[in-house]
């Protein structure tokens, strides 16, 4: 398939030019794999985001930032930086972008609590039993009565290791509440020493 494999010729190709700075190279290529609606990496649209504000397309890197920042496909340099390298070249400063960036970050978190309301499942969950770091198994039965919090995750799982920081401030809002236990299960690694790459 063509649109397949000219959109996996075209990120790795674009990737250095924007990381170079050829912003004027990179961007006429970016904007046709975005229009040709094929798959794409998740760093393309961030990639493209840069590639608007270095062409002085500031408008259009609003509207995509902001697209990111809601559907959940931002990164913390995105959210963080770039959003605002962008504003301020569309607005010459940086006056209301505080309230900009509030407001699209309580879009984002409305959408994820209406994606997570949409696709709740009612019922028992399934019984399990686990291992600790220490070799001791558990079950699910010895946490009744508890709100269980489950996190799937290996060390070769970027996107996994990019919600640690998140996890954590949840952790430790819920760290003095004995009723709500959090479960970071690790699995399908590769390694010889799962186990010593997980605790590490």
């Amino acid at each position: 398939d063509f649109k397949y494999a000219y959109t996996n010729f075209a990120i790795p190709y674009t990737g250095i030019l924007v990381n170079g700075g050829l912003y004027n190279e990179a961007y006429p290529v970016l904007k046709k794999v975005i229009a040709s609606g094929g798959p794409m990496h998740i760093t393309v649209p961030e990639m493209y985001a840069k590639s608007l504000a270095g062409t002085g397309h500031y408008n259009e890197a609003v509207t995509l930032v902001k697209e990111m920042i809601i559907t959940g496909k931002a990164t913390p340099f995105v959210i963080d930086t770039l959003f605002k390298q962008v504003y301020t070249g569309l607005s010459g400063n940086a006056k209301g972008f505080d309230k900009l960036k509030d407001s699209t970050i309580l879009a984002w978190k409305q959408a994820v609590r209406n994606t997570v309301r949409s696709e709740l499942i009612d019922g028992p969950a399934p019984a399990f039993e686990l291992k600790d770091e220490n070799g001791k198994m558990f079950t699910l039965a010895d946490l009744k009565g508890k709100t269980v919090v489950l996190d799937f995750w290996a060390t070769w799982c970027q996107p996994c290791k990019a919600s640690f920081p998140m996890m954590k401030k949840v952790q430790n809002r819920f760290r003095e509440n004995p009723d709500v236990v959090f479960l970071f299960i690790h699995c399908f690694e590769r390694g010889d020493n799962p186990m010593e790459e997980a605790v590490t």
